[in-house]
């Protein structure tokens, strides 16, 4: 990266930067003196609270496992992450339960299917409970 664009980057980054402060600044003082924001200004300030969220989140390892329920047509989309990127974040790891049918899986009929394999899972935790 030559001169002209690392200049360009930080002066970009600077205004992104204050920008966000601005934002910030007049979302506190229209909270403080209850004096209503404009539409477009809200919508940003939003847009960048999620995006700093986002940026930021740092997800931490569950003490346990996770349950996956997936459609046979994400299948051919995610052949490879098996886990759908879960897998870290699941010290016991991930059970994946593949569902026959399109990817809106939560309703009908398929939502039939998807609550015998949770009542199942449920069950066993229970019972995994009960004996401890």
């Amino acid at each position: 990266m030559g001169l002209t664009e690392q200049v360009r980057y930080v002066w970009d980054d600077a205004r992104r930067r204050f920008y966000r402060l601005h934002l910030e600044w007049a979302f506190q003082r229209a909270h403080r003196t209850g004096s209503p924001m404009s539409y477009a200004f809200l919508e940003d300030y939003l847009w960048e609270t999620n995006l700093k969220a986002i940026t930021n989140y740092q997800p931490s390892v569950y003490p346990g496992s996770f349950i996956l329920f997936r459609s046979t047509e994400s299948l051919p989309h995610n052949p490879l992450d098996h886990p759908l990127g879960w897998g870290p974040l699941a010290r016991d790891g991930v059970q994946e339960f593949v569902i026959e049918g399109p990817h809106r899986i939560m309703d009908e009929p398929y939502i039939t299917d998807v609550a015998c394999i949770l009542q199942k899972c449920l069950a066993e935790a229970q019972a995994q409970y009960s004996e401890q």
